[in-house]
Formats: structure tokens, sequence, C-alpha cells
């Protein structure tokens, strides 16, 4: 199984509820998303798919939140912007994409170092 991954950032404002269930204030972070993708076979180029075009479809996703307060951002439709909604959002937004040879398996997002949540596809049994 070959896998790559593609990774492009953003700056982005949200306000989260912290463990004792108050809500945070709002708050910047330069958040990181990168995208895993896998498949068995290379094209006849010998790659799975071309690094800079997965890069530029991830950018123009990020753009629509790019400066933004995420939780006033009308792409996230009132859904509390954490790093987990934000991974699920991405991947529901570029999985339906062709990735020929590949496919897309996963999107994290990290939005401090070391803080990272992930969203992939459905583990099949």
């Amino acid at each position: 199984m070959f896998e790559i991954r593609v990774e492009s950032c953003f700056h982005a404002t949200h306000a989260v509820f912290d463990a004792s269930g108050s809500m945070e204030p709002p708050h910047e972070h330069h958040w990181k998303v990168t995208l895993i993708l896998r498949g068995e076979q290379l094209n006849d180029h010998g790659f799975l798919v071309d690094f800079c075009a997965t890069q530029e479809r991830l950018q123009r996703i990020l753009a629509q939140l790019e400066g933004s307060n995420l939780n006033q951002n009308p792409r996230l439709d009132g859904i509390i912007p954490t790093a987990e909604h934000l991974a699920r959002l991405a991947f529901e937004l570029l999985a339906p994409l062709s990735w020929s040879p590949g496919h897309l398996a996963e999107v994290m997002v990290q939005e401090a170092e070391g803080f990272a949540a992930s969203y992939s596809e459905k583990e099949v049994r």
C-alpha cells in the first residue's frame, strides 16, 4: 500500500468549551491540515496522486476558513469548531473528489504543536 501526505495551513479564530464546560474566550491558531491518501497502484507516471494538484484542492477548501472566526463561519453551519469537527468537514468535502488511483484515507488537523485530531475513512471489516 502506498501512502502520501500533503499539508497546508490556515489562520483562524475559534472558541470551544473547556473541560469544565465553560466556553473559552476566542483565540487564534495557526492550523495545519494534513491529507493522507492511500492506494495499491501508482499511475502511469509513477505516483499515487500529484502533490501540487492535491495541495491546490486542499488550499481551496482552507481558503473558506482563512482569517475567519470559525464559530461564525457559514461553512461550519453552527458546529462547534473543534479540531475533530474541522477534520471531518475537510474529509467530507475532499473525499468525493477523484483521487485515482489513490483515495483519501484520513485528514488530520493540528491546532497547536502536539495537539491534533483526525478523521478517517470507515474501517472495513
